[in-house]
């Protein structure tokens, strides 16, 4: 389990504790949903639809956005997404959120996959960070 990071980033914000990572310093994290299938029914003597839930429940693809600044992280993280990508290899991972140093809530993440990851636009003109982006699929969350 990772430790929990004390710089001022993340104690007023989130962390995601994940494999062999004390604080990646991801500043975006997109997709957090959870879906749950419909059957529809139409009664045949009124014609309305009437809609049930399958009981299906579906999670969307998460997308963390992260810098690269050159620490020990940036490795680890490659690594990481190399064991994905070649070995199928799925973790569980924390999304914690902050708010002046107490935690708020957490949300655990269930067969966490790194499927995808894109480099920014090179442009010689921008000013920009190197910012890397992470597409993970998700299995199950619950908030804790």
């Amino acid at each position: 389990m990772a430790i929990k990071p004390q710089d001022l980033y993340t104690t007023n914000h989130f962390y995601i504790d994940m494999v062999g990572l004390v604080s990646p310093h991801f500043h975006t994290v997109e997709g957090i949903e959870q879906k749950s299938g419909e059957v529809s029914i139409v009664d045949g003597t009124t014609n309305i639809k009437h809609k049930f839930s399958s009981q299906l429940k579906e999670y969307s693809d998460i997308t963390l956005t992260r810098a690269m600044d050159g620490t020990i992280d940036d490795t680890t993280l490659k690594a990481l997404v190399q064991q994905c990508m070649n070995n199928g290899f799925r973790f569980d991972a924390n999304l914690v959120k902050m708010h002046n140093g107490q935690e708020v809530f957490r949300i655990l993440m269930l067969g966490v996959r790194i499927k995808n990851y894109t480099y920014p636009t090179f442009n010689t003109e921008a000013e920009e960070r190197l910012d890397m982006k992470y597409v993970l699929s998700v299995s199950e969350w619950v908030e804790l």
